[in-house]
Formats: C-alpha cells, sequence, structure tokens
C-alpha cells in the first residue's frame, strides 16, 4: 500500500522538443503532476494536457519563484522538481516508487545525482556545474538555511576559481549566496507549512 504521495512539479516554456520525454519519464510514480508554463506559444501546453490538467500559466521572472509558484500548487507533502528538458531513467523511478511505498517517515530530503547530456551525447564536464553533480529533489532543514549560502559563495569563488577574475568574479560568487539562501528559505518554508496543516 503506498505510504507516501509525491507531487511532480515542472516548469515549461516552448518546449515542445523535450517535454514529452519529461513527463512520460515521471509519470509512473507522480501522484500528480502540476505544470507552470510561462505562456508557450508552441504545443507545450497541447502536449502536457495529455498527461495532466494541473496547469498554471505565470510569466517568467527567476527559475526560484516560478519554481516555487508551482510548489504552492502541490497537494502532497513532498514534491519532486523537474525542468522540461530533464527526464528520470526507469532506476530512479522505481527507487522513488519504492521509497514512496517504504514511507519517508524521518526524512526531510534526498538526493539524485543527475548527469549531463550535450547534442545528444553524455559529456563529463558540463560548465558551471559539477558533473555528475548530486542535487536535492525533496525538501530542507533549517541549518541549510545558513551553511548552503555560505557553501555556495565557497564553492563558486573558490573553487570555481571566480575569484581570478578580479571585481567580476567576487560579485558572481556572492550572487550565489543570496540565491541560494531565497532558495532554501521557501523550501523550508513550505515543509513548515505542510507540517502544520
Amino acid at each position: 500500500m503506498l505510504k507516501t504521495p509525491v507531487s511532480v512539479c515542472c516548469l515549461a516554456f516552448n518546449c515542445e522538443r523535450t517535454v514529452r520525454m519529461t513527463v512520460d519519464s515521471i509519470r509512473q510514480m507522480a501522484d500528480e503532476i502540476v505544470i507552470v508554463d510561462s505562456y508557450s506559444t508552441d504545443s507545450t501546453t497541447d502536449i502536457v494536457k495529455e498527461f495532466t490538467d494541473k496547469i498554471y500559466f505565470r510569466p517568467y521572472q527567476y527559475h526560484g519563484t516560478q519554481m516555487n509558484y508551482a510548489l504552492e500548487h502541490c497537494s502532497f507533502d513532498w514534491a519532486f522538481c523537474i525542468d522540461s528538458d530533464v527526464a528520470i531513467d526507469n532506476v530512479m523511478a522505481q527507487n522513488i516508487l519504492r521509497i514512496k511505498q517504504s514511507g519517508m517517515e524521518g526524512q526531510e530530503a534526498y538526493r539524485v545525482t543527475r548527469k549531463w547530456f550535450f547534442l545528444g551525447r553524455e559529456v563529463h564536464a558540463f560548465f558551471p556545474v559539477s558533473y555528475p553533480d548530486r542535487i536535492m529533489r525533496f525538501k530542507v532543514r533549517l541549518l541549510h538555511l545558513f551553511l548552503n549560502p555560505l557553501g555556495a559563495f565557497i564553492k563558486w569563488y573558490v573553487f570555481k576559481k571566480n575569484f581570478l577574475d578580479g571585481g567580476q568574479g567576487l560579485v558572481l560568487g556572492r550572487y550565489a549566496a543570496p540565491y541560494t539562501f531565497l532558495k532554501y528559505v521557501k523550501l523550508y518554508h513550505a515543509r513548515m507549512t505542510c507540517s502544520l496543516a
């Protein structure tokens, strides 16, 4: 018996070439699919209507605000966030189904390994993202609000060698910290709202 339902939220805009692949890859593990579209002018909306009726429209501002808007329309406590040019393989889908069946009690987040493809081929490096990178796709702890922004600055300023770019590098490194902080504030707020409901 299913113990933990999962919402999947996806951002879309003029992605008719890839969105079917994306939504088809997650439908077996999704208890609902939430699409936020930035007013596509191609057939994106027609394609996603084949999979869900939870389609919302919002002008694009920033990736974080757009994804937060999608999270606000999720019905379940757990949400898996994905972009419209990303697909999960069958191994990941089966692992998520197994986790859902066993329950997620006591867990606050899960990381997934993401691989990158360029011109149809898997590549070993994809600037500016480490490869393969392990990203958090389910929720968040309070500690992340303080540690992750600092970690983001150190990663992008020191380890990615932005310090070699002088003032420009410092600005880019500093940008990573508030962006990361706001991202985790929103996730933490969503988690607390769910726990109080």
